[in-house]
């Protein structure tokens, strides 16, 4: 605007976070949800019913693409520069961290692990879905040149400080669920890979 001091650009950039994050939080109730049908007396479908196994590594997919492989265009600097202030925590690093938690959260694995009990094949398998989310994380191992940056280096300690939450905790929740198992059995896992890559680095 004329004479104007860019409250409009900074408003827009706000708003255009907001509903991002709107987006992330949406596509979250996916994993590990119900869906809940109501129905008449007399109906004999179920009432309850799982969220799709596909649709739950859609939303892993989703937050893989999306969210953990950094989103840059938030970042674009010429509107940064000028509606967003520097002295703030990285909102971009923020959500990465606080979404890679969410999904790691060992009352949402119980809850996918419950699920399979109650739901069987329809319900996503947990080694399946630490799985998904391991290859999104841990993706830029592979290959003969590795670079990890610094965004990738924060998802992969905090992933890393998952696996030791749970693995490490002498709480009911975690030590007697197959989510301790599966994250011990992960951590194997990385270990090697880890291992593997380190030739392929000269960072």
């Amino acid at each position: 605007e004329e004479g104007g001091i860019q409250e409009n650009l900074e408003v827009a950039y706000q708003n255009l976070k907001a509903q991002y994050t709107r987006y992330l939080d949406h596509v979250l109730l996916n994993i590990g949800g119900i869906h809940r049908t109501l129905g008449t007396d007399g109906d004999t479908r179920n009432v309850y019913e799982v969220v799709p196994a596909a649709m739950q590594l859609e939303a892993v997919d989703f937050f893989n693409k999306q969210l953990f492989t950094t989103p840059l265009w938030l970042k674009n600097p010429v509107v940064a520069g000028k509606a967003d202030d520097l002295a703030k925590a990285d909102f971009v690093e923020d959500m990465q961290i606080r979404g890679l938690n969410s999904l790691m959260d060992i009352a949402r694995l119980n809850t996918i692990s419950t699920n399979m009990n109650r739901f069987g094949d329809k319900a996503l398998p947990l080694y399946d879905y630490i799985a998904a989310i391991h290859k999104g994380i841990w993706k830029g191992l592979a290959g003969k040149n590795v670079v990890i940056d610094n965004y990738t280096r924060n998802l992969q300690k905090t992933y890393l400080g998952n696996l030791l939450t749970v693995i490490a905790s002498k709480t009911p929740e975690a030590s007697e669920t197959d989510a301790s198992s599966i994250l011990r059995a992960d951590m194997v896992m990385l270990q090697q890979e880890i291992k593997s890559a380190i030739p392929n680095t000269t960072d």
